[in-house]
């Protein structure tokens, strides 16, 4: 496929039910490193470690079905570039905010992002 921009892996987002357990599995247990959390290290309600980022659960998330899994995220070298050509080819992207990533599903409803 010729095209102007190339998609790369980017991380994993999971929902969990205590962020403060999960960092400490995911640190201590597994040796990643914690490289960002928001919107603080005391507080956090995200955290990135390496190809993975955890969300604090919320009471909104307890009825939905598959709550574990948010997203799978994609880094891409032009997402302009990525964005016209996705959408020449019938993906309809969701709602977006100027500066924030594109979200998209695939055919089976799973969120996919763009990041910017």
């Amino acid at each position: 496929m010729n095209r102007a921009w190339t998609l790369n892996h980017d991380h994993v987002a999971i929902r969990v039910r205590d962020i403060h357990r999960s960092i400490a599995f995911y640190r201590d247990v597994l040796g990643l490193e914690l490289r960002k959390a928001f919107p603080d290290a005391e507080n956090p309600t995200m955290v990135w470690f390496p190809g993975v980022q955890l969300v604090q659960k919320t009471e909104q998330d307890a009825g939905e079905p598959g709550w574990r899994f948010a997203h799978v995220a994609f880094r891409v070298t032009d997402t302009e570039a990525a964005v016209r050509d996705l959408e020449a080819r019938g993906l309809k992207f969701l709602p977006h905010e100027p500066g924030k990533p594109y979200f998209f599903e695939d055919p089976d409803g799973t969120v996919l992002e763009l990041l910017v």
